[in-house]
């Protein structure tokens, strides 16, 4: 069954995952793979009428996660995500550089971690987080995204709309233009 959660998650069915993680924690609730999965796809579900909140249950699963499994960097990840997603942005940079902390070596920890701070008002700090990434992993779009929000905060909109228009560019369906378009919105663009 697990197998199943694995290919759901893979194809980003997170409703299917929940509902298979459901089955499997009434014989298997102190097994923190479950958990982790299962949290990832709560802080991926949009809300329904009348149903869980998806950021309170991901909140759940990751406590428990994290107390099945503290040296998981996944299970502060998905605390991270549920925080940001509940704009609890300070809550989420915590999370993020645990599980930083934990796995330096992956990406999306140094972005995430870059993007919470310049969300928490330190943005030549998260600038700093996804150069390094940038030196590290490569130039990309979400890097350089991040990089915008925090040239908005900064007043710098000529460069940030430079920048933003070469995102568009390479890559015009990525699913964070549409927050940063907002910042730009709010910041005077």
């Amino acid at each position: 069954v697990f197998s199943d959660v694995v290919i759901a998650s893979l194809a980003h069915d997170h409703r299917r995952v929940m509902d298979l993680t459901d089955a499997m924690l009434v014989d298997h609730a102190n097994w923190s793979p479950i958990w982790i999965r299962r949290g990832l796809a709560a802080a991926a579900l949009p809300a329904e009428a009348g149903g869980p909140d998806p950021v309170q249950v991901a909140l759940d699963a990751g406590r428990r996660a994290i107390e099945l499994a503290p040296a998981d960097p996944q299970a502060h990840e998905i605390i991270g995500r549920a925080s940001a997603r509940g704009d609890d942005w300070a809550s989420a940079l915590v999370a993020f550089q645990e599980a930083h902390r934990l796995d330096p070596s992956e990406p999306r920890y140094r972005l995430a971690v870059g993007d919470c701070l310049v969300e928490t008002g330190s943005p030549l700090e998260g600038i700093k987080w996804v150069n390094e990434m940038d030196r590290l992993y490569g130039l990309s779009v979400d890097s350089a995204l991040v990089r915008v929000r925090a040239m908005i905060d900064l007043g710098r909109l000529e460069e940030a709309q430079a920048l933003l228009e070469q995102c568009r560019r390479a890559i015009p369906n990525h699913p964070q233009i549409p927050r940063t378009e907002r910042r730009f919105e709010r910041g005077g663009g």
